[in-house]
């Protein structure tokens, strides 16, 4: 994930980095915006 462009979009935004969230949870937000269902595929994906 570290290598991917969309790991490399996540850490450097940080979207939600001031909440207290990992770049994971940047990744889900920023690809949710396709689709709501997209969110939790994604952390699904992310966190297992």
């Amino acid at each position: 994930m570290q290598n991917s462009y969309i790991g490399m979009i996540g850490k450097t935004i940080g979207l939600c980095s001031t909440s207290g969230y990992d770049s994971k949870i940047s990744i889900a937000v920023l690809t949710s915006f396709a689709a709501r269902e997209v969110f939790v595929g994604n952390l699904a994906t992310l966190l297992i």
